[in-house]
């Protein structure tokens, strides 16, 4: 796993299809609010995606938190 650095998504923002890249070692987890949106903090900013599907979020959450692991070799202060 130690080829996944970095998380990219495609997005749209403001009306905007938009491409975010985040290196998965400077986000050790991801909060969010279960069953409606994930919630990123990145280089001063503030990010909230919401999901149109009820448990995409938590998936989103738990992936962010073992790649971090991987990534890292540290745990995350998340929730697993």
């Amino acid at each position: 796993m130690k080829h996944i650095k970095n998380m990219k998504q495609k997005m749209t923002a403001k009306n905007e299809q938009v491409a975010f890249t985040i290196p998965v070692e400077e986000v050790p987890q991801l909060p969010g609010d279960l069953g409606r949106n994930i919630q990123i903090y990145y280089k001063d900013e503030f990010y909230q995606f919401k999901m149109p599907i009820h448990y995409v979020p938590s998936q989103f959450i738990l992936l962010s938190e073992i790649l971090y692991e991987k990534v890292t070799g540290q745990k995350s202060s998340g929730i697993f």
